[in-house]
């Protein structure tokens, strides 16, 4: 019996054709699961190259974490595809792959000959994913996007998150960049599991929109006007003093910081936890505050998010966790994004990992969001190609000669 190969993926090629870093995330997580992801770029490399400016990070061949962070886990070529030879040296390429992946507009793929429709028929097993920004249909279709706007922005949650009367909130970088890379590849493994089943390649094109609708749509689903319209459903903004439930909230500790306290099941829950810190019976047993129909009111609701303010604000943030722990409680305690980079338990479960770059500097990257097999059929982090780093090795398994590469290279081909 032959030995299988490590990674889920093993023996699926992948060819992704994309920038920037939402549909480049999908090739990255593929590659963490086994697959073998070959990106290929414009001579030059594609401008997330040097997009980590933006965010006053290095963009040198030594250490480029924007770049690092999207791009892992592949090899790289680079192929003008504007000419006859290097479009029909990226067909060949194609030919070779079972999906191809890419987030160039459908316009410009289809005018190009890359179009699911004519690729289909040229490649009929092949699995064709398509990311954008708006979607395919629609009047947005055809426009540009970035997880700012597709994800973040029409959502609702900067405006909704804000402060009552403050600008909406500056929205955390390419998180729907981030979120895609699951979409994707599961968009992606469904239709390798239907080819497996049939022989037959399939068209998946998820986006940020969709990705952004599906991520918020707990809030989307209760802010609703036919509910609000009844009376029902949640308003925002939401402050300190008007949260769900007083159990649901943010409080601020004697050291300074703040955790989240994460109790859904109010009147059965409210005894322990006031007996964990201290408030006294008299207090939860008050009709006012112990039940949800009356602590929802808005004047008992601040009356006892107060009673909590002072019992919690007696405790610093690790005893607050603690204490809630052992009670068999949900809280935490609010972290920096440059703390999480470090948290202990996402680097022991794969979600982190620890990279070093060529000049020996050495930060975090996230790595495996989902582990096989305890982690032992993943992949860890490997350094994002340069550009044309695999050129050799990839065109020569195609049968190019080493002088016919040159030539190539010579005429700017690759």
């Amino acid at each position: 019996m032959q030995e299988r190969k490590k990674g889920m993926l093993a023996g699926v090629r992948v060819l992704e054709y994309s920038s920037y870093a939402a549909c480049s995330n999908v090739g990255k997580l593929l590659g963490l699961w086994g697959a073998e992801v070959i990106k290929v770029e414009p001579p030059g490399g594609e401008i997330f190259r040097v997009m980590g400016t933006l965010t006053n990070l290095p963009i040198t061949p030594e250490e480029n974490p924007a770049f690092q962070l999207c791009n892992s886990n592949k090899k790289g070529v680079t192929i003008n595809t504007k000419t006859p030879e290097g479009k029909a040296l990226f067909h060949k390429l194609l030919a070779s792959c079972d999906v191809f992946l890419t987030n160039v507009r459908m316009a410009s793929l289809i005018k190009n000959g890359f179009g699911w429709e004519e690729l289909h028929e040229k490649y009929p097993a092949l699995v064709y994913c398509h990311i954008s920004g708006w979607g395919l249909k629609g009047p947005q279709a055809g426009e540009s996007g970035f997880d700012t706007a597709c994800y973040w922005a029409v959502s609702g949650a900067l405006a909704d998150l804000a402060p009552a009367g403050g600008p909406p909130i500056p929205p955390s970088y390419g998180v729907g960049d981030q979120h895609m890379a699951v979409y994707g590849a599961a968009g992606i493994c469904a239709a390798l599991f239907h080819r497996a089943m049939t022989g037959e390649g399939s068209f998946a094109a998820p986006s940020l929109l969709g990705v952004g609708a599906q991520g918020h749509g707990m809030m989307t689903t209760y802010c609703q006007k036919p509910y609000q319209e009844q009376g029902l459903g949640m308003r925002y903004p939401i402050g300190h003093f008007n949260p769900s439930y007083p159990t649901f909230n943010s409080y601020q500790c004697s050291d300074g910081e703040w955790v989240m306290i994460t109790i859904t099941e109010y009147a059965e829950k409210l005894p322990k936890f006031c007996e964990v810190f201290g408030i006294p019976a008299s207090v939860y047993t008050d009709p006012r505050f112990s039940t949800v129909e009356e602590v929802q009111k808005p004047e008992n609701l601040r009356a006892m998010v107060e009673h909590i303010d002072a019992a919690i604000g007696r405790y610093t943030s690790r005893e607050v966790v603690e204490m809630m722990t052992a009670a068999d409680m949900v809280a935490t305690t609010y972290v920096h994004f440059t703390d999480f980079a470090e948290n202990e338990q996402a680097h022991i479960n794969g979600n982190f990992e620890y990279f070093t770059f060529e000049n020996g500097h050495t930060v975090s990257f996230p790595a495996n969001p989902v582990l096989f097999n305890g982690g032992e059929d993943n992949y860890h982090l490997t350094p994002a190609p340069k550009p044309g780093e695999h050129n050799e090795e990839v065109f020569t398994a195609l049968g190019y000669a080493p002088e016919e590469l040159e030539r190539l290279r010579e005429a700017k081909i690759i």
